[in-house]
Parts: structure tokens; sequence; C-alpha cells
């Protein structure tokens, strides 16, 4: 069985989004919504002074984000498995968020070694 695994990289023009767990909690869990994924736990962690890991452990797998404040850049990584639609969460945190630059990395999991395509840079 083949799973595209998402790894989103996501650079902003100002850094005040990344700092805290809300707005992004929220908008997570809007976005997993929207993907059809099934939430079965959510962890948050506000460091300090600043910075956020965010993770949501699914029925289909997990979404994790994490925050760089001071490099204004949030990693995303969203590993399905089932029905969800890890396009639209994208594009729903890419509406939501905002960022200046995105860039998406689709990498197929779950093949064996003589099955793997290289990874390959998607757009949003």
């Amino acid at each position: 069985m083949r799973h595209d695994h998402l790894l989103c990289d996501l650079w902003f023009a100002e850094d005040e989004l990344l700092k805290y767990v809300e707005p992004l909690r929220t908008i997570l869990l809007e976005a997993a919504e929207a993907g059809g994924a099934i939430v079965y736990h959510v962890h948050f962690h506000q460091f300090s002074p600043w910075g956020v890991t965010g993770f949501l452990l699914l029925k289909e797998s997990h979404i994790s984000l994490h925050t760089w404040v001071e490099e204004r850049y949030a990693a995303l990584d969203i590993f399905p498995c089932g029905a969800m639609d890890s396009r639209t969460i994208v594009q729903h945190l890419v509406e939501r968020l905002r960022p200046q630059t995105v860039n998406l990395l689709q990498a197929e999991r779950g093949r064996s070694e003589a099955q793997i395509t290289a990874a390959k840079v998607c757009h949003v």
C-alpha cells in the first residue's frame, strides 16, 4: 500500500502567528476536520518565551507542526492512512496562515526499496 507523506515548509513575512499555541491549535484542528481526519488526541507545547510544537494523533496517522519564530518558519508533517485528504488539509492551513512561501515535499512511504521513487516538490 502506498502512503503519500507530505512535508511542508512554510515561511512567513512576520513572526507573530508562530509564537503561541493559539491560534495555531485551532487552525490545525479546523484543517484536520476539513480534510476528513478523525482526531484521537491533541497535544501542543508552548516554548518559552515563544515557539510551538503541536501534534494531532489521528485515526489515519498524525499531523505535526513545529515553529521556529526567529526564522519565521514552520514545519508541517502530514502522514496519512485511510480516507483523509492531505491536500485539503495543507490548502486549508495555507489559506488560514497565509505564509509568504510554501514548499511541499511528497514522499511515497510503505513501499519496498525496489518500489521507491524520489520525493517530489509539489505546488500548493
